[in-house]
């Protein structure tokens, strides 16, 4: 889930570039959409009172076979973004994260990450967690 992490610099860097974020949505989308990955391309970035939205279009993948897989991508999201340290700057300022991905504009799977399911996962991961100190909320 590299995309995630490189998605969140990009979105951070362009927001301290502007110097506020409520009038930085339009300098996240600029250059948009763009393939983070092979198969994912970012589409647009949404900022709403308390929450930073990324949607992304999945190509080279059919709608049956990514619900196949959806919730363990989902896990896999989850996990990837509680870890990241952009993300947990994000959550510490009130900020829920959102990632919505469609296939041919058909949403697929929506995963919003904030600060009771990052504690919920460091409680459920326990000392290996808890001794990373950019997670400790």
């Amino acid at each position: 889930m590299t995309s995630i992490t490189n998605c969140l610099k990009i979105s951070l860097l362009m927001m301290a570039a502007t110097g506020a974020i409520a009038s930085s949505e339009e300098a996240l989308n600029e250059d948009l959409p763009v393939m983070v990955d092979e198969n994912t391309e970012l589409q647009r970035i949404s900022l709403g009172e308390h929450s930073l939205t990324y949607c992304f279009e999945i190509k080279n993948i059919d709608t049956e076979t990514a619900c196949q897989y959806k919730e363990i991508e989902k896990g896999n999201i989850e996990e990837t973004a509680c870890h990241d340290e952009i993300v947990q700057q994000l959550i510490k300022n009130d900020l829920d994260v959102k990632f919505i991905y469609n296939i041919k504009k058909h949403k697929i799977l929506e995963v919003t990450i904030n600060k009771q399911l990052c504690s919920q996962m460091k409680d459920d991961l326990g000392f290996e967690y808890r001794n990373n100190p950019i997670i400790n909320l």
